[in-house]
């Protein structure tokens, strides 16, 4: 898969052709093989080593190549663009001598020492990942630990939650002109703030609700003051009947298979009037006036939590069909999720031993290439499955599944489609491909790659060609 790191990375200018090159060639190793360290990959990974302590490999540069061949592919789409957004915790609690790194908090699943990486994803309307639009890292001052509440009085723009507002500007930006993009985020964007800067830059936004927000009676109601006694978005849905039943596709949990689920759909203009802590934290704050969609399971299988999601668009919304339209859109968010499950169980990337965070952080712009590129093949042999299947896989890949899979058959002039070669992959890696197993996720690809790896090699040495040895 050489050629298409190539294409990924034929705008890369670190500042010396030779850094260029030996990032190139580090990207397509690393591909080869996404679950081995960097000394099984390399070997002698001296140079490698030496590139990630390079204070002249800025990881901007890697980010720029793949916003502008992420911006080259979307100029070819038609339609919306679709842009995920979402912030994943990298802990490194096997590692926590690392310099730089800080505490993460949160939830109970996320203890210890690591840092943070908020990414922007495209998708396409039938929500093929397109490539990352931008990427932020930080970590966190250990010298704030416990300082919760008094974070909480700080304006918007000093806040850790400010990213997702840097986010969509960064990734707005980089979208070609003419096409329109929709910004997609999960229930920790729900920010009055946020809401109020999207709508006053003309950002085209869908967040899922986390909180059940007070609702202004009148739209031009300015006294936000006193909100006892008035009601609340779920209250307000609640009375609204059903529009239709509209039938989706949802993965709740990452250990879940993705199950089919028939959702309630409900629809409503409201006008929410700013919360009293952000008019503490600033005064000017006005109300907004969005649409409001709701999509609710009745009937949850036994022993799964019922899908209910409260999203906020500032999108008009006319009718059934296009409220059902952004349920399926939010349902693509998935796709960011699966980013970072990839980085983190395909690549292992917090198996790393680099010794300082600006190592690890080149390391991870390097493995966003590679996690994207699996992300990349799995959906768009589903959808786009009946292209050839060289826009994926180099003429030797293809050669050997062909002669493994089909019994020596010789090889023929024109190479099967995607789909197929992509299935073939997922069966080096342990997919059974029988009757009802749908298509190969990306587990069993990245376990593919491995094995076909090693069979190309195999392939080129009873051949006698260049295997790439130095």
């Amino acid at each position: 898969m050489a050629p298409m790191i190539d294409d990924e990375l034929s705008t890369l200018s670190i500042g010396d052709t030779r850094l260029d090159d030996r990032a190139k060639m580090m990207v397509a190793c690393m591909a080869d093989d996404p679950t081995a360290s960097l000394p099984q990959i390399f070997g002698d990974a001296k140079a490698a080593y030496r590139f990630l302590s390079n204070p002249a490999v800025a990881p901007e540069a890697l980010y720029d190549a793949l916003r502008e061949s992420c911006a080259g592919r979307l100029r070819e789409e038609t339609g919306m663009v679709l842009v995920a957004h979402d912030t994943s915790a990298l802990s490194f609690n096997s590692h926590s001598a690392a310099e730089g790194l800080g505490p993460l908090g949160g939830p109970d699943d996320t203890p210890g020492h690591g840092f943070f990486a908020h990414t922007s994803m495209a998708l396409s309307e039938d929500s093929v990942p397109q490539g990352i639009l931008q990427q932020q890292t930080w970590a966190r001052d250990p010298l704030q630990t416990g300082k919760k509440h008094s974070r909480r009085e700080r304006p918007f723009a000093e806040k850790e939650s400010y990213r997702w507002l840097t986010g969509v500007r960064a990734a707005q930006a980089a979208i070609p002109e003419g096409l329109t993009a929709l910004h997609i985020a999960d229930r920790e964007a729900d920010i009055f703030e946020l809401l109020t800067a999207l709508l006053g830059e003309g950002a085209h936004f869908l967040i899922r609700l986390s909180h059940d927000r007070v609702v202004s009676e009148d739209a031009d109601e300015r006294d936000p003051a006193d909100a006892e006694g008035r009601q609340r978005l779920r209250e307000l849905l609640a009375a609204e009947p059903a529009a239709g039943i509209y039938p989706v596709e949802v993965r709740q949990h990452p250990a879940h298979k993705a199950r089919a689920v028939r959702l309630e759909i409900r629809f409503r203009q409201v006008t929410l009037p700013p919360p009293d802590g952000c008019l503490r934290r600033d005064p000017t704050l006005q109300p907004v006036t969005v649409t409001l969609i709701g999509a609710t399971e009745s009937e949850p299988p036994k022993g799964r939590k019922r899908v209910e999601w409260l999203l906020l668009t500032d999108m008009p919304v006319a009718d059934l069909k296009a409220a059902c339209r952004f349920v399926l859109f939010y349902s693509y968010r998935w796709r960011i999720e699966r980013f970072h499950y990839t980085l983190k169980s395909g690549c292992h990337l917090e198996d790393s031993q680099l010794r300082h965070i600006d190592r690890i952080e080149r390391l991870l712009a390097l493995y966003c290439i590679v996690a994207w590129r699996l992300l990349w093949l799995t959906y768009c042999a589903r959808t786009r499955g009946e292209q050839p299947c060289t826009v994926a896989f180099d003429e030797d890949e293809w050669h050997v599944m062909w002669l493994y899979f089909r019994d020596q058959a010789p090889i023929p002039d024109q190479p099967p489609a995607l789909r197929e070669a992509t299935r073939w992959l997922g069966q080096l890696g342990g997919f059974m491909a029988r009757k009802g197993d749908g298509e190969p996720g990306v587990k069993v690809l990245w376990r593919g790659l491995i094995k076909l790896q090693n069979m190309v090699l195999g392939y080129l040495l009873a051949q006698r060609k260049d295997v790439g040895k130095a």
